[in-house]
């Protein structure tokens, strides 16, 4: 899961708190980039609900999105 799925999962959990089913959000640390200009901000056990702008309130990194497209390649 990319950080754009892993801020859409803070965003359930905290609109749902009769739900108290454990998560296991840890892409972050099996990946080199989470696509996110600034990462989910975590302070085990807590991940922080990110505040800023419109949505989801988290911003890609363009630069990072643009390094994995796969459409300038021809796979033959």
């Amino acid at each position: 899961d990319l950080g754009i799925l892993e801020a859409m999962y803070v965003h359930s959990v905290v609109s749902a708190p009769s739900c108290v089913w454990p998560s296991d959000i840890f892409g972050r640390m099996i990946r080199t980039h989470d696509l996110l200009a600034t990462p989910l901000h975590f302070e085990p056990p807590y991940v922080f609900i990110p505040d800023k702008g419109a949505g989801l309130g988290v911003e890609l990194d363009e630069d990072a999105v643009a390094a994995h497209r796969r459409d300038r390649f021809v796979i033959a």
